[in-house]
Order: structure tokens, then sequence, then C-alpha cells
């Protein structure tokens, strides 16, 4: 049992206690006993504290998380990145966790999101890029609340072309939204599946829009720092619905690194990705510190020199799913 379970089932349970409290502090005082009323109202109040603390554990950022997002901000991707290896090096990070609950996401509340949350994807399905065409403007914001799901509509592809050539996929998808008024995203409180992109903007190879849910936990630093993002996802069109953005815990430095090089000056997260800033003030927004002052490009001038060796021997650039979770002594000061 996970983490996050416990702490579910440890919120219903506090839950029930506060109503129990409750129930009996009403009860005791409507029959003035007053010795069984405070010890009642005691358990009560204990209770809503004990439910604050479990809720912001169940529903904030954890250390391993804050590590790996830490750990995200430093990488150091090539400048001419082969999309098609860093596609398979995701593709083996991802097949070697044999945690049975890997890239599963909260099941959201919201009307339809049934359909959009069938699991078995993740074994049966393929890896290839997608590319953001819209989503829930709320993903676009930075939040503490890390288990929020949010719809949106994403273009993929596994035609070779570009598992070579990713990057042309956020052409399309611009193309799409500025004339959405004229296509399928007109109507925006209905899901589709897999629809094909008309060829006469993908040069006759095959692409498909589809609607998915995008979970913050599962994004570096939780959310889309800009708009037309390129991420690996897993589908399966011939069989199954249900479409995911891969963990960011398996994806390759380069795609870790293209992906963050889209903030566009937003409060200053990444100003260069070989000479990483990131302003205090979004720092605390993003990892909760309120005394320290963190540096990145600091810490990423200490590592300059690991990474210089890395690229001279030509060593694949790889994010390591176990050592993000490792309880590194350097941040957990700051952490």
């Amino acid at each position: 049992m996970n983490r996050r379970r416990i702490l579910y089932y440890a919120l219903n349970l506090v839950g029930v206690v506060i109503a129990f409290g409750v129930i009996s502090a009403i009860y005791t005082f409507s029959h003035n006993d007053m010795r069984k009323f405070y010890i009642s109202l005691g358990i009560a109040v204990v209770a809503v504290v004990l439910f604050i603390i479990l809720y912001f554990a169940y529903n904030f950022a954890d250390r391993n998380l804050k590590q790996l997002w830490f750990k995200l901000l430093i990488c150091n991707p090539d400048k001419t990145p082969d999309y098609a290896k860093d596609l398979e090096i995701t593709k083996n990070n991802f097949d070697s966790d044999t945690n049975s609950q890997k890239n599963k996401i909260a099941k959201p509340n919201f009307m339809g999101a049934k359909q959009l949350c069938d699991f078995s994807v993740l074994k049966k399905g393929t890896m290839c890029y997608g590319c953001v065409v819209e989503a829930n403007t709320k993903i676009f914001v930075v939040s503490k609340f890390v288990h929020q799901v949010f719809p949106a509509v994403i273009i993929y592809s596994l035609d070779e072309y570009y598992i070579n050539n990713p990057m042309e996929l956020k052409e399309i998808a611009n193309e799409l939204y500025e004339n959405k008024n004229n296509n399928f995203l007109r109507n925006e409180y209905t899901y589709f599946f897999h629809k094909s992109v008309d060829e006469k903007l993908t040069n006759g190879r095959k692409v498909y829009a589809t609607t998915m849910l995008l979970y913050r936990y599962h994004l570096p630093l939780g959310g889309l720092p800009s708009e037309h993002l390129v991420l690996p996802v897993i589908v399966n069109p011939e069989s199954c619905n249900s479409i995911f953005a891969v963990d960011c815990r398996y994806w390759s430095e380069n795609i870790v690194g293209q992906f963050l090089r889209e903030v566009k000056g937003r409060a200053n997260i990444i100003t260069d990705i070989t000479d990483i800033e990131v302003s205090n003030e979004k720092v605390n927004d993003i990892f909760g510190i309120e005394d320290n002052a963190v540096n990145v490009a600091e810490y990423s001038l200490n590592n300059q020199s690991v990474n210089e060796e890395k690229e001279s021997s030509g060593q694949d650039s790889l994010i390591d799913k176990e050592t993000c979770q490792d309880n590194e002594s350097s941040n957990s000061e700051i952490l």
C-alpha cells in the first residue's frame, strides 16, 4: 500500500473521529454533563488539527518529489539531441520500474473522467511524442496541490518521422489552436478520441488528436510552463481511449531540458539551461522554502565538471530514476 493511499484512509478515519467528537460534545452538553463535554470537545479539536496536517501531507509535494524536481532543474541536455534515442532511454527507464502503480494518476471526480482513466494502456500501449494543443488554464499556474488533474487536448504520432522530429508537432498544434473555431476544438466541453488531423497540416503523415488528463505530479515543477509543449506519452489507439503523459521521473535529460527551455521569462525559472537561475520567490512557490535563499546556478556550477566529463566521454544523458529518490545530503538542507 503506497503512502498516498495510507494518507487517504487516515483522513477518512480522522474525519469519522471528528464527527464522533462533535456529536458527543453536543449530546453531553445537552445533558449538562460538562466533564464528558470537555473530553468530547478535546477529542474533536485534536482530530481537526490532525486532519489539517494529513490534508497537507496528502495534497502537497513530498520530500522525494521536491528532490526530483530539484534534480530536473540542473539537467544538462545536449545541444543537438537525438530524440529517437531519448525516447528509447525514457522507455527503458519506464520498463525497468516494476512498481505496479507506476504512472497512474489520481482519478478525478468530474463528469466523463472515467473514460479517460483506462490504465491498461500503461501495459499495452506504445510510447511516442505528443504535443499539448490546449489545456485547462489552471495547469499553467504553479500550485502546491500536486495531485490535481486537468483535461487537455494533445496531438501525437506513431510515425517514425515525428519520433525523430517531435518539435514539428508544435507547428501543427499551433495551427490547430489558431483555427480552433473551425475544427474539432471549437467545443471545449466535448471529449473526443484519436481524431485524424488534416493531412494538409502534416505533409500526408498520420497525426492524431485526442482528449487526455494531465496530472501535476507527473510534470516537471508540477505544471506546464508554456503552451504547445512536447512530452512523451503512452497510447494505444486501437483498443483504448485513454492516453497518459509519461511520469517525468523516467524522462531523459534531453527531454527534460527541452521541456524547461520552453519557459519564456515566466518568473525567470530558467534563463539558460547551462547557467540555471531560479528566483527565490519562485523556489518558495515550488518547494515551500521561506527562509533559505536558493541559487541553482551555484549548484549547477559545482556539477559542471561532472557534466563536461560525461559529454566528452560520449555517455548517454540519462535520468536515473532510483537516484532521483535518494536523500542526498547536498539537497536535504534546502528541501
